[in-house]
């Protein structure tokens, strides 16, 4: 489980915070393969974005997103492929 680092202030004394579990991952370490990943903030983090609440009732369900390391099985989950190139 993952926690939003910056939702307090720099103080040694009491004091209220504004943060908790932010992400929730789990690796199986004899498969690799078997990654899987929630994010309360979505993929990007970048409050008001498209994507930014994109996980949480995935979240709220307890369910998450499986991201495999082995490509033959990237390509056999993800059928969506986007591809970014400099202007020539």
């Amino acid at each position: 489980m993952g926690v939003l680092l910056n939702g307090h202030p720099l103080v040694s004394k009491k004091h209220k915070v504004s943060f908790g579990s932010c992400i929730r991952h789990i690796s199986d370490m004899s498969d690799e393969d078997n990654n899987y990943f929630v994010m309360i903030g979505g993929q990007d983090g970048w409050i008001g974005s498209d994507n930014f609440a994109d996980q949480v009732e995935l979240w709220q369900a307890g369910q998450y997103i499986q991201l495999p390391m082995q490509l033959d099985t990237v390509k056999r989950l993800f059928k969506h492929k986007t591809v970014l190139q400099t202007k020539a």
